[in-house]
């Protein structure tokens, strides 16, 4: 898809990229034709694969730890017609292992609209290879996909999207052009979802408002505690007017204002969010000093592709798993696209302190790693309901026809982007035609449940304004503005979520910050990370190469590691055959066999670090999260790296020790066989390690 249409699809549905290795599975299916009535909640097995591993049945364990109860939940299709038909919400319950449990559980809504609630918040609720969130402690927390969402009954997707996006990611096409091609296929998909009877006048956020309502009362809580991210902050205001006497406390987390439309703004909060970026490298001296200028090269970066883009090859993903296929495919990459995917990666708090990096590299050298993974991210992405982001959004905002983007104070070249890129959008209502939502609902909520608001500084679609506008109106409110979040930075961290927790357990009183008001972004830089993308490569499996190279290095390590145990054996051997040598062993002899010995220690200690480091990154307290690793390992296991140029010292040893026991016969023919396997072995465990950037990494 074309760069610039690409990027107004993805920044509008203010979607979480959750960077790390997700494993989720879609199984779609028609809903029954004999469903319970309204407002029941009937158990069934999970219809979603939760972190981990298979589980079957409604008690699932997590970790062996954890239960969740799955089932779903019949609503109206429209709350003011009980008798009329009918949709059905996936859910999925943690139960809280507490001895008490709270008697107030967490509802937590996923942003878009469009978002799976279910395939994100299992994710961070249970990330992999890492403690479970602070967040699952003495209540039980509930997710549902809302309705028009992936798991839930219809799922309003448009495949037929995804699969343009994938058709011209090589292509560099004309605005006119992309926007015949995505106008094409909104007519596609939105036929075919009507003739899976799907009536779009129903999904909007009052009717999904009175979802969560009716949740509440079909599993029996007597109040609920909200949690809402990007659009599910709006879901929750709306929730908050309509249905309040259900609430205990509410959390919003980069807020849409029910009296804003955002997609006017959209522009200014690019810039607002890359200015902020860019000010936050520059005040942090690592970041400053290992990238400076970073603006305007970045700028000039941009300038350059679209003068000149550049053909990538990106890895093919399963689109409703995200698992790379190992299939390679072109991908153009131009000023625009570069700049979208700097926007969209300024949605992740994670991904936020390798972009600096990321935009050196593709000046001085080209270099586009990161760019590469990531993009491969963003393009396919099955999950996302394309059919209710747009209906929900042509019911919620005002008439979008010509309403334009705000242009002042934005570059010229992200204004040329986006500016007047707005057909598909106005394509999309033009199409479906749903009656617009009652006018009070685009006027401020006013509440007095205790709320927190949490806001990201670098945040490029809901600046923090919007969440100090929001809380005018709440007067029982909270706001917090994190000076390293992206979007949705509540979900980044321990931190936040500790912060989160405190609140919800005594919602009257403003929860300590300090962790977030002191965090820096701690941008990634040469001093701070040992830059090397091969364990990613390697834990992806999108590297098989990178996999080989490994598992012969470890094997060569191993068999030089074996002369602490076969000398000795060697040596009893020939005494009790009278073997070797009369004479004893000369300096140069000895020294050579220790000099072996050391080699295959320190090769054997590199085997047994590098392991105990990909581990204790998966848990390493400063990333929690993926990214990082498509870069690197963190700067501390810098002395795991420095062995290898060690072992090279000593291999260039041995080679000379075997060359002289050759020319002088020592040791015995056995002896003189087994040091030169042993120089051999060093010599294929350092040429394993080249391909995997190791050897020299440390300089």
């Amino acid at each position: 898809m074309n760069p610039r249409r690409k990027a107004l699809l993805n920044t509008a549905s203010g979607l979480i990229l959750a960077i790390g290795l997700l494993v989720v599975s879609l199984t779609p299916s028609q809903a029954a034709s004999a469903q319970p009535g309204p407002g029941v909640f009937e158990p069934t097995d999970c219809m979603f694969e939760l972190p981990g591993g298979t589980y079957d049945g409604q008690l699932a364990p997590i970790e062996g730890a954890y239960r969740v109860d799955c089932g779903w939940l019949t609503v109206p299709a429209q709350h003011g017609q009980p008798d009329g038909s009918t949709l059905r919400l996936a859910v999925g319950i943690v139960r809280s292992q507490a001895e008490q449990v709270q008697p107030d559980p967490l509802v937590m809504l996923q942003g878009g609209p469009g978002g799976s609630s279910i395939d994100v918040f299992f994710q961070v609720l249970f990330p992999p290879l890492q403690s479970p969130s602070p967040l699952v402690a003495d209540r039980d927390i509930i997710v549902f996909d809302q309705r028009g969402t992936l798991y839930s009954e219809p799922f309003l997707s448009c495949p037929e999207m995804l699969t343009l996006a994938e058709d011209t990611l090589d292509d560099n096409l004309s605005l006119e052009e992309s926007n015949r091609l995505v106008n094409q296929a909104t007519d596609a998909c939105v036929q075919s979802l009507r003739d899976q009877g799907v009536d779009f006048a129903v999904f909007d956020s009052v009717e999904n408002a009175a979802d969560i309502e009716m949740l509440r009362t079909a599993l029996g809580y007597d109040q609920i505690n909200l949690y809402g991210v990007s659009y599910g902050t709006l879901l929750a205001l709306h929730t908050m007017r309509d249905h309040p006497a259900g609430l205990r406390s509410v959390i919003l987390d980069s807020v849409v204002p029910t009296q804003v439309n955002f997609l006017p703004d959209v522009l200014q909060s690019w810039q607002r969010g890359l200015d902020a970026f860019f000010a936050a490298c520059q005040a942090e001296a690592a970041c400053a000093q290992s990238y400076p200028d970073l603006e305007t090269t970045f700028y000039e970066t941009v300038g350059t592709l679209n003068q000149n883009p550049v053909m990538l090859t990106i890895e093919e993903r399963d689109p409703f798993s995200r698992l790379a296929t190992g299939r390679m495919v072109d991908a153009l990459l131009t000023g625009d696209a570069l700049l979208s995917l700097t926007v969209q990666a300024l949605y992740s708090t994670e991904a936020i302190p390798l972009l600096p990096k990321m935009i050196m590299d593709m000046h001085d050298t080209g270099d586009s790693t990161l760019l590469r993974m990531f993009w491969s991210l963003v393009v396919y992405d099955g999950s996302f309901a394309s059919g209710m982001y747009h209906a929900t959004m042509c019911a919620e905002e005002p008439v979008l026809t010509d309403f334009g983007f705000k242009t002042e104070g934005v570059r010229p070249a992200l204004a040329d982007s986006l500016l007047n890129d707005t057909e598909s959008i106005e394509h999309f209502c033009q199409v479906i035609q749903v009656p617009a939502l009652p006018p009070g609902v685009n006027e401020p909520v006013v509440s007095d449940i205790p709320t927190l608001v949490i806001n990201g500084q670098m945040d490029p679609i809901t600046p923090p304004a919007y969440g100090e506008l929001a809380a005018q109106t709440l007067t029982r409110s909270f706001v917090l503005t994190t000076p390293y979040g992206g979007h949705g930075s509540g979900l980044s961290g321990k931190c936040l979520a500790g912060v989160m927790l405190a609140f919800i357990e005594d919602p009257s009183r403003r929860p300590d910050t300090t962790c977030a008001d002191t965090q820096p972004v701690g941008f990634k830089t040469p001093s701070t990370m040992v830059m090397t993308p091969s364990p990613w490569a390697i834990l992806s499996g999108a590297g098989t190469n990178e996999l080989l190279a490994l598992g012969v290095a470890m094997i060569a390590a191993v068999l030089v590691l074996s002369a602490w145990l076969i000398w000795p054996i060697m040596a009893l051997i020939g005494w009790l055959a009278k073997w070797g040598p009369a004479t004893p062993q000369t300096a140069r002899e000895k020294l050579g066999r220790w000099g072996a010995r050391a080699a295959g220690l320190l090769a054997g200690l590199f085997a047994f670090g590098f392991l105990m480091v990909v581990v204790g990154t998966a848990t390493w307290a400063s990333i929690n999260d993926g990214f990082s690793l498509l870069y690197g390992l963190p700067g501390w296991t810098m002395p795991v790296f420095v062995l290898p140029a060690l072992v090279l010292l000593l291999t260039l040893g041995m080679l000379a020790g075997a060359i002289g026991s050759w020319w002088d016969r020592g040791w015995g023919i056995p002896g003189r066989l087994y040091y030169a396997f042993l120089t051999l072995m060093c010599v294929v465990f350092l040429a394993a390690l080249v391909p995997l950037g190791w050897l020299w990494v440390w300089a």
